[in-house]
């Protein structure tokens, strides 16, 4: 291809995107369980062989978190996942897990309507910061107090996810310093839920949550009076964290 081909058509390209990203569109029919399923997409070995407990009363987890592997033989950029897709219709309201405050609220073309929340330092003294991607609607500004539970927006399809079903990405960010920077890496959500690692905790569970250590609540409401049933296991072979 001449080299005075590639300006054109790279402006085409960018303007497609831009497209797909605003148009309206229909949303997916989602192809599992609503509640208390969680999917084998991004499974072992990428996600450090966490026992992963979902309440059958919990929206599903319809893909997993997979980090950039570390080791040539893993080496796939397309196969990362830094962090968990919750399913669930549009228009679901998005829960904060813990408390913070929000440092980041607008919308761009490749995440849709973004929220991202400043929760302090964890007990390993790293700060946490979260975000999540594709609301419909964002329901915080930038310096807003959030408390545990609070909507923070709704669950959307906004943003470069057409062809995927409704859901939340969510991620979980650490780093040496308060300031948002490339020095802060996605970490495994799983191993911050308030009830263990990996042992994912529904808001609506009434036993108290003390606010030291950060532990968080799961960000989508589950299903009413049906919090404390038994619980729904997607087990990994048994490994170390890591």
């Amino acid at each position: 291809m001449p080299w005075q081909w590639y300006c054109p058509l790279l402006m085409v390209v960018g303007l497609s995107l831009l497209i797909i990203s605003c148009a309206p569109r229909s949303t997916p029919v989602h192809p599992h369980p609503r509640y208390g399923w969680v999917s084998d997409r991004g499974a072992d070995p990428y996600d450090q062989g966490i026992r992963i407990i979902l309440p059958p009363a919990a929206p599903s987890i319809q893909y997993r978190y997979r980090p950039l592997p570390t080791t040539d033989e893993r080496s796939n950029f397309l196969g990362i996942h830094e962090g968990i897709d919750i399913s669930g219709e549009i228009g679901d309201p998005i829960l904060a897990p813990a408390p913070g405050v929000v440092v980041e609220s607008q919308r761009s073309w490749l995440w849709g309507n973004t929220v991202r929340i400043d929760h302090g330092r964890d007990d390993r003294g790293r700060f946490i910061q979260t975000m999540y991607l594709h609301l419909t609607e964002r329901q915080v500004e930038m310096n807003d107090r959030v408390r545990r539970g609070q909507q923070i927006g709704t669950m959307g399809i906004t943003g470069a996810s057409a062809g995927n079903p409704t859901h939340l990405h969510f991620v979980v960010y650490a780093g040496p310093a308060a300031e948002f920077s490339t020095r802060h890496k996605p970490v495994n959500p799983h191993g911050y839920w308030a009830d263990g690692v990996g042992v994912i905790t529904c808001y609506e569970d009434p036993h108290p949550i003390p606010e030291q250590p950060l532990r968080f609540t799961y960000l989508s409401g589950c299903v009413p009076g049906d919090v404390k049933t038994s619980i729904f296991a997607a087990i990994l072979s048994p490994r170390s964290r890591g």
